[in-house]
């Protein structure tokens, strides 16, 4: 299965645009078809900016609405406990899913964040955006014997 790095961004973009490529992403990892790999720090992220008056006024979901997502997003992922370190990204705020890819032996980072799509791959994990990975879904894989 495809372990994959999702940026705050694509999930709040998913929020606000429920049939967007990031909407397609965060279907396919409720469907079990990709493994989000994340950590405590980034669903604290996606959670406070979730909760923001200003986003919340604009998404109109209630805070229950929102729980609920971030519980169906918990489940589907793989938590990674947030050990490693590091210091790459022109944006600090942006290293925390450099880190996690590593700690959790990720395939992809998916981010609509030019800091890190700039960068184009971390320890070669490539950094791609929400439809350049759907594009990549969306080919043949051969099949694992």
């Amino acid at each position: 299965m495809i372990r994959v790095v999702i940026d705050t961004n694509v999930f709040i973009s998913a929020a606000f645009l429920p049939h967007s490529k990031p909407a397609q992403i965060i279907d396919r990892v409720r469907e079990g078809k990709i493994l989000s790999v994340t950590y405590t720090g980034i669903l604290e992220e996606i959670t406070r900016v979730l909760l923001s008056p200003g986003v919340r006024k604009r998404h109109g979901l209630t805070a229950r609405e929102i729980t609920n997502a971030m519980e169906g997003l918990i489940q589907g992922a793989e938590i990674t406990p947030g050990i490693i370190q590091v210091k790459e990204s022109r944006d600090p705020e942006d290293d925390k899913f450099l880190a996690c890819a590593l700690e959790g032996q990720a395939d992809y980072i998916v981010s609509g964040d030019k800091d890190l799509t700039d960068l184009t791959s971390y320890q070669g994990i490539p950094i791609i955006s929400p439809a350049a990975f759907l594009e990549i879904m969306a080919k043949p894989r051969p099949i694992k014997s």
